[in-house]
Parts: C-alpha cells; sequence; structure tokens
C-alpha cells in the first residue's frame, strides 16, 4: 500500500497500525503498558508527523512471542486461501464461458450447414414438419 501511494505522488510517510513489544520482565511490561496508555506520542513539533497521535498499549498476560508469530503465519494463510478461492472461481467462470462461446461457434456453424444443404426455412424450425401434410 504505501508504495503504490508513493508512486501515486501521495504522502510518503510510513503509516503504521501495529506494533509489539517484548520485555524481559513481566513487572517493567506492566508498568510501560500503564504510563504510556493513552497518552500522546509527543516529541517535537517540527518533525514528527505522529506527534499528536496517541499510545493504545495494554499488558497481555500470558501471551508469547511465538504466539505472535503463529497469528501472523495463519493470517497469511487465510489470505493466500481466499486469494486462491477467488482465483479458482475466476477460472472456472472463464472456462465456463469459453464453453459456451464454442458451442455457439458449433451451432451456428451447423445451422449454415443445414441451410445450404435443406434450402434456408427448414433450417430455422420454422415451415411445416417433415411428415405432414
Amino acid at each position: 500500500y504505501h508504495e503504490r501511494r508513493k508512486r501515486s505522488g501521495g504522502n510518503k510517510k510510513v503509516l503504521f497500525t501495529e506494533g509489539w513489544v517484548e520485555f524481559a520482565e513481566r513487572r517493567m511490561a506492566k508498568r510501560v503498558a500503564a504510563t504510556l496508555n493513552g497518552g500522546t506520542i509527543g516529541g517535537k513539533k517540527r518533525h514528527n508527523f505522529w506527534r499528536d497521535d496517541h499510545w493504545n498499549m495494554q499488558y497481555l498476560p500470558k501471551f508469547k512471542w511465538h504466539q505472535l508469530k503463529e497469528g501472523a503465519q495463519y493470517a497469511r494463510q487465510v489470505r493466500k486461501a481466499r486469494l486462491e478461492q477467488r482465483l479458482g472461481q475466476a477460472r472456472r467462470e472463464n472456462n465456463f464461458y469459453l464453453e459456451q462461446v464454442e458451442q455457439a461457434k458449433r451451432r451456428s456453424k451447423m445451422a449454415e450447414k443445414r441451410a445450404k444443404k435443406g434450402g434456408g426455412a427448414a433450417a430455422d424450425g420454422e415451415g411445416p414438419a417433415e411428415g405432414e401434410g
């Protein structure tokens, strides 16, 4: 998303939506989360794009780093599966369309052959049927 925004002449700053911090001590993690949660990011106004944004921090008890990695991997797999599903559906629709086009071509060729052979009106299914008098 960032590269596309830059190419189209938009804002060149990276937009961060979430981040994770791992602490060695549980007490320090709780203290940092309690202190920074809800506060402004701060810093000098002149060069800080995120100065007026707010921290949204929380301590996640019994949460391990490998669980975070598993969640990210699962999200990637789900996204990939959805993409494959959409591509498969598009492929099926395309094949169905091509089949219908081929059938229409065959029908038109058959109708042309009948018209040449039988004289035209009978080929369209109009007029009296055979055997009627």
